[in-house]
């Protein structure tokens, strides 16, 4: 990971010229100037002139960037804000440590041991949610987009083949939230390939691929989580799917 100070020449470039805020989907429902590259560029370029110092507040607005690099695209001075951003929560990381929820979080999403818990009791809230009386009184905006996020509406079918059998080795990596949590995607992934005649692999143990880690500056947990998960792909294969 680079030093934020390395991307100094980069920061500089950005003339403000507002192009980020016709495609940053933050900044579409918040309207704040800190939810787009120019705004956190300026925060940035106040901490590398030391004008700034890194704090929660700035780190509160490095958090709206959701990483979907659409200012990318749209940059005329091809400024990378993502990597930016990147190094900068690296930077906010070592300097403020990270908050209580997202700790709980990351430790939650490491461990093969705790998503297999969060499994088996989401399992058992599905069962039971309809039952539950307080969903139609407290929070009901948020369970409802809660149980909307959880509902599992597409049951994986083994389906024959349209296909001739194919001898390629695909090894397919369905993530956290597609293995423990929500598994629509990834029964509709398997049953599209295997319906075209492709077998897919699944290694076992595999964990979290560390996005949430990289997203709140914790680079260590998010290089150990990749390794682990790069020594369970076989070398010898055709194509990895994600």
């Amino acid at each position: 990971m680079k030093e934020l100070k390395s991307y100094s020449e980069e920061i500089f470039k950005c003339s403000k010229c507002g192009l980020c805020q016709s495609v940053c989907p933050v900044f579409e429902i918040t309207g704040l100037e800190t939810a787009v590259s120019r705004g956190k560029f300026t925060l940035l370029n106040g901490v590398l002139i030391q004008d700034l110092k890194l704090n929660k507040n700035i780190s509160k607005y490095l958090d709206l960037c959701l990483g979907c690099r659409a200012c990318f695209e749209f940059c005329p001075s091809g400024i990378d804000a993502e990597k930016i951003i990147a190094s900068a929560r690296y930077e906010c990381q070592k300097a403020l440590g990270i908050d209580t929820l997202k700790k709980i979080i990351i430790s939650g999403l490491s461990s093969p041991v705790k998503l297999n818990i969060l499994g088996s009791g989401l399992n058992i809230y599905r069962s039971i949610s309809r039952c539950l009386p307080f969903q139609n009184i407290i929070f009901k905006e948020f369970i409802t987009l809660f149980n909307n996020q959880i509902t599992q509406n597409l049951p994986y079918i083994k389906l024959a083949p349209a296909k001739p059998a194919s001898s390629l080795k695909i090894v397919y990596f369905p993530g956290c939230i597609n293995t423990y949590i929500n598994a629509n995607s990834k029964n509709a992934t398997i049953m599209v390939l295997e319906k075209n005649g492709f077998k897919i692999e699944i290694p076992k143990n595999l964990n979290c691929c560390g996005i949430p880690a990289r997203n709140s500056g914790d680079f260590d947990t998010f290089i150990k989580l990749a390794k682990n998960n790069i020594d369970l792909i076989p070398e010898d294969i055709d194509y990895l799917i994600t």
